[in-house]
């Protein structure tokens, strides 16, 4: 077990179905990405591309065409073919589930932010009921590079200085808007005593007692909450805290949490 001190201060406690679904898991990127926030105008580059496939599969079909079969063709070039309603069918339906199945931010992975390996892990089971809202009451940051260098050095103090098996958080938020990823989804975290085996533990990275987050900061936590539940991770009746809730502690800063207690699913 982990020892975890009970302030830990700077850095711590501070009905779609069948093929379709299983395809959506499969081919969408799984850490956002083009499919990440899309609009209208993206959907609507799929459906040109897919008619443009339609298209393209009927130019090829009729040079086949038999001379009988050719006082057919002004129907088919009058209106969509079955082939090509399918084809604009299959996109709206993978743009969808794209979209609404995952619906995540990006997240930057262990690897692409340099994380150390880990001394030791223990499985989370999910989903959870609960996520909790921190700080880390250190550095702020607004780009991939500068978040990436914070992320390290967080993860270096949790287990050089506590002795921890790896960083505490399963994620941690940048003011650059994206997400990065911590112990993750499936690993219990050391962000919050007592709590951990039942908890996501999601800390925005800087101080936040006098200010709140960037927007973009905020977008991204949000989006990774809808994330988790789409994932199954988190439970659809889940509890929003922040960690002053459940350890005694000023986390995560007196802005972010009074901001919080407006997000949906807040119980103190």
């Amino acid at each position: 077990m982990e020892k975890q001190p009970s302030d830990m201060g700077k850095y711590g406690a501070g009905n779609t179905s069948g093929s379709f679904a299983l395809t959506a898991h499969k081919t969408c990127p799984a850490r956002g990405g083009a499919w990440q926030g899309m609009g209208s105008s993206s959907l609507k580059r799929l459906l040109r591309r897919g008619a443009q496939s339609g298209s393209a599969a009927l130019q090829q079909e009729e040079p086949r065409a038999t001379l009988q079969g050719r006082r057919h063709l002004s129907i088919l070039h009058s209106g969509p073919s079955e082939r090509t309603m399918l084809l604009l069918t299959q996109v709206v339906w993978f743009a969808a589930l794209c979209a609404v199945v995952l619906g995540c931010p990006t997240i930057v992975s262990r690897s692409q932010w340099g994380a150390r390996p880990p001394k030791s892990r223990v499985p989370l089971k999910t989903p959870v009921p609960l996520l909790i809202i921190h700080h880390t009451d250190g550095k702020s940051c607004s780009s991939q590079a500068a978040c990436s260098r914070v992320v390290k050095g967080i993860q270096n103090d949790h287990m050089d200085r506590n002795r921890w098996a790896d960083i505490g958080y399963n994620f941690l938020v940048g003011e650059d808007g994206r997400v990065y990823e911590g112990r993750g989804w499936t690993t219990r975290g050391a962000h919050a005593p007592s709590m951990n085996k039942i908890s996501l533990g999601v800390s925005f990275m800087g101080s936040y007692t006098g200010r709140t987050p960037s927007p973009a900061a905020l977008n991204a936590a949000r989006g990774l909450i809808q994330c988790a539940i789409s994932r199954g991770y988190l439970r659809r009746d889940y509890t929003l805290k922040g960690h002053r809730n459940v350890n005694p502690t000023d986390c995560p800063g007196n802005a972010l949490y009074r901001l919080i207690t407006k997000w949906p699913h807040f119980k103190a």
